[in-house]
Order: C-alpha cells, then sequence, then structure tokens
C-alpha cells in the first residue's frame, strides 16, 4: 500500500515524441523534492513520470487500484493541464470520494482560478508545495476535510528541505540536456541529475511566467548543495543546475566553486546565468570546478527589444565580455535567442539572426516566443486580440488540438506572419552554424578537447535537420 501518488503529467498520453518537445531531458524535480518531505514526515509515496515511463491512464487506474492509494497529485505545466483533467476525470469516475485529487505546478500558480473552473480536482496548492502538501496530505489520512485552494507561503530557509527523493527515478529514462557537451565514454559513465541551489527570480521577463513567490529570490547555503552533490556521487557525477541564474549571488557561487574545488572529486556540470551576473574571477573558478556549459539568456540581439521591451537590461557589450571569459577558461557558451515580441521589426529579427556570430559563442537556440499565463506577453496578446479570452480553458478542454506543440498560438508583431518568424529562424541558424569563422572555431577546439569531436559529429544530423527546418525535432517552438 502506498498513500500517496504523485504524477507528472505530460502534454499528451498519445502522440509521437517530436510533437512533445523536450518531456524527457530531466525528471521531475518538484515531485521529487514533495516526496522526500512526505517520506521525512512519515507518509509513503511513489513518483510516477508519466511519459518517460509511457503510462496510459488505463495503467495508471490500475496502479492507484493496486496501491491502494488515498492521495493523488498530478503536477502540470500549462502543456500538460489537458492531460491533468483528462487524468483526475478517469480518477474521479473510477474511485469517486475514496481518493482524492490534488493539483500542483506551474499552471496553478499562474492561474488559481483553474481549480474552481475544473471540480474533478478535490484540492489545489499554489507555490512551493512541500510543507503545506504534507500537512493536508496529513489531514485527509486522519479523514478530516480538504477542499479548494490553498496557497502555500514561501519557504524561507530552504536547507530545512531534504534533498529531493531520486529512489524512484529510473535514470535511464532521461537523456539529459546538458550530456550533448561531454564526450561519448564520459556520457556512459556519468549520469546528470537536476540540481537546484536558489529559488526565485527577481527580474521582470516580459515572457516569463510568474508564478507566486517567484520574485522572492533565496538560496540554499553552498554547503548544503555540496552535501546533496556528494550524496549522490556514486550513482550522479553530473549535473544540471536548474536555476533561473546561478550566478546571482556571487559569494555564493564562489563558496560553491571552492567546497567542490577542495574536495577534488570530479564534478561535472552546467549551469544557466546572466551576462551581467558573472566577472572573470567567478567564470574561471566554475571552470575550475567542473563546469563545462553556460546557458545564457540573451533573448533578442537588438538592445532595443532586449531591454526596453522584454526588459532584459543587458548590454552586448556585457554578453561579449562574458563570453570571451568562458572562452579563456574553456566553458562552452550555449545562447537562448528567440523572436517574436511587442514593436519587433525586420531590422531587429536581422540583429537577433546575426548575434550568435557576433558574439562567438559556442552554440544557438532560436525559438518563437509562447505567450504563457502569467507573463506580461501573455496579457499583451489578449489585449492586442492574438490570444482568445478562454484560450486556458479551450486547450484543457481538448478544443485546440492533441498536442501544446501543434495548437497553442505563438506571438506574432504586428506586420509579420508565422511564416517571417520561422524563416528567421532558418536564416539564424544557417548564417551561425554555416558560418566559416564557427566551423574554424569549433575544429580547433575539438582538436584542443579531442573528447568532443565524436559528440559533435553525431550531432550533425540534428544539426542538417535545425538548419532545414528552423529548429531541432523536439523544438516546441
Amino acid at each position: 500500500m502506498t498513500q500517496v501518488l504523485l504524477f507528472n503529467c505530460p502534454t499528451a498520453f498519445k502522440a509521437e515524441r517530436s510533437q512533445l518537445g523536450d518531456e524527457t531531458s530531466n525528471p521531475p524535480l518538484g515531485l521529487m523534492y514533495i516526496a522526500s518531505y512526505l517520506k521525512k514526515n512519515g507518509v509513503s509515496v511513489k513518483i510516477s513520470d508519466i511519459w518517460a515511463e509511457q503510462l496510459s491512464i488505463k495503467k495508471i487506474l490500475k496502479n492507484i487500484q493496486k496501491e491502494k492509494a488515498k492521495v493523488i497529485g498530478l503536477s502540470a505545466t500549462t502543456a500538460s493541464t489537458k492531460t491533468a483533467v483528462q487524468l483526475a476525470s478517469e480518477i474521479k469516475t473510477n474511485f469517486r470520494s475514496s481518493v482524492k485529487v490534488a493539483l500542483g505546478g506551474a499552471h496553478l500558480s499562474a492561474d488559481p482560478g483553474f481549480i474552481k473552473r475544473y471540480p474533478v480536482f478535490d484540492f489545489g496548492i499554489v507555490g512551493e508545495g512541500e510543507i503545506l502538501f504534507t500537512q493536508l496530505v496529513k489531514k485527509i489520512l486522519a479523514k478530516k476535510q480538504v477542499k479548494g485552494l490553498y496557497t502555500a507561503p514561501p519557504i524561507r530557509d530552504l536547507d530545512q528541505l531534504p534533498f529531493p527523493d531520486r529512489s524512484g527515478i529510473n535514470k535511464t529514462n532521461y537523456y539529459g540536456a546538458s550530456t550533448e557537451s561531454v564526450s561519448e565514454k564520459e556520457r556512459n559513465i556519468i549520469a546528470y541529475t537536476p540540481i537546484i541551489g536558489s529559488r526565485g527570480c527577481p527580474f521582470r521577463c516580459c515572457f516569463c511566467s510568474k508564478p507566486v513567490h517567484k520574485s522572492l529570490y533565496r538560496t540554499r547555503t553552498p554547503e548544503n548543495i555540496f552535501q546533496e552533490m556528494l550524496s549522490v556521487y556514486d550513482k550522479y557525477k553530473g549535473f544540471t543546475f536548474m536555476d533561473d541564474t546561478l550566478t546571482l549571488n556571487r559569494e555564493y557561487t564562489i563558496k560553491l566553486c571552492d567546497l567542490i574545488i577542495k574536495s577534488n572529486k570530479k564534478f561535472h556540470w552546467t549551469a544557466m546565468t546572466r551576462a551581467n551576473c558573472v566577472d572573470e574571477k567567478m567564470i574561471k573558478k566554475m571552470a575550475e570546478a567542473g563546469c563545462h556549459d553556460l546557458f545564457f539568456g540573451v533573448e533578442s540581439g537588438s538592445e532595443r527589444i532586449r531591454n526596453k521591451v522584454i526588459k532584459k537590461n543587458v548590454r552586448d557589450k556585457e554578453i561579449f565580455r562574458a563570453i570571451n571569459w568562458c572562452r579563456k577558461y574553456g566553458i562552452q557558451t550555449n545562447l537562448f535567442l528567440m523572436v517574436g515580441f511587442p514593436g519587433e521589426t525586420f531590422a531587429d529579427l536581422e540583429k537577433t539572426i546575426k548575434f550568435g556570430s557576433r558574439a562567438k559563442a559556442d552554440f544557438i537556440g532560436i525559438h518563437i516566443t509562447v505567450p504563457l499565463p502569467g507573463s506580461e506577453i501573455f496579457d499583451t496578446a489578449q489585449i492586442e486580440g492574438k490570444l482568445d479570452p478562454d484560450i486556458i480553458d479551450k486547450y484543457a478542454q481538448g478544443k485546440l488540438g492533441q498536442t501544446f506543440k501543434d495548437s497553442w498560438p505563438l506571438y506574432i508583431p504586428d506586420g509579420m506572419t508565422l511564416k517571417d518568424l520561422v524563416e528567421a529562424k532558418k536564416k539564424g541558424y544557417r548564417s551561425f552554424y554555416l558560418n566559416l569563422n564557427w566551423i574554424f572555431r569549433r575544429l580547433l577546439f575539438d582538436f584542443k578537447n579531442k573528447q568532443y569531436f565524436k559528440q559533435d559529429f553525431r550531432m550533425i544530423k540534428t544539426g542538417i535537420y535545425a538548419l532545414i527546418h528552423g529548429g531541432t525535432k523536439y523544438s516546441i517552438s
């Protein structure tokens, strides 16, 4: 018997992987945290990642019956609201009041009214659910009434949380985007796992969904993070930091790197950051501590769009400087670029297309902006009539199509078409990856770092697809 079953909802139960986007790069870290907190408080729990495990609704219902679960927790992004509603409906039809169904995750935090519109969920939690969900589960197990929407206060002391429960995770179900930057030999040895050292983000990028408490930035202590890394070293030597901006707290980042370096253990890790949140000393430390890839959120190649529309407040020269530091100390640079913003012109698109080559980055990825609930651009798109007022419910009820990728609208600036944006992506990939300077830099890098050569060779097929279609097969936009 298992008292609580937690499910990570996919964007569709039946679909080709290419229709779903990046669903299996990393296991569900949020559910892993909730599971560990439940276990700490004496509640039995299991996690299932529906798409990674290829679970059908029928199989899920059998598992619920077999485990005699009392509470089912569903985690859903906007893209997986449709399957969350489908699954909750089937659970209530089959088990009625004997099983309580809870909803959590990014979408509900951005759209708390969702829980009232879909009474198939007995209750929902907005915010960070470890402590509050555990309290509510204990009430249910004590046969007390739990119903409606609950808001979890932000967890101030993140060190009080037990490390995420990785015991029920089959690492072979996840390919890990971070592993693309290490050699084949290393990939066979190193399994990557997600890790997070902070929560919240003080920035206000217009495309970012902002769940409640997201702006309240908090960090774990470097000692606590390092202890987690050590605790799973025998199973995982690679880590993907999921922090929005790992290097926001300089002192904390330097201290974490020092702990790793002094341990004399070989860790491999990647992280996301902003170009104006690094300096040369920090980059050098990160390289010494095993960081091999940094992902920079550049978004637009136009400073006007980047800083006045997106509100990124990062200048070109700061990006170029950060990339130069990374190259100097052997960290590969990856730029997130986007097209499709309010007020964007064809001249702005051209700047984005050329930006990767100007910056001399190692890799770029270009996406069309997806207006998500909770973001400023979602509200803008609705005001401009680019999104239906009831688009969330149309999608959740399956009226828009089978998968999020095929049905959710992208943001298209006035005076442009979707074809214009797709062509801009194609042009951007071609101008970057077919650039002789990039090819020369890449060959020189591979010559100096021979362990990367085989990986780069294997990426040719993926690269050709991106050059033809303007993105990888699993890109969502």
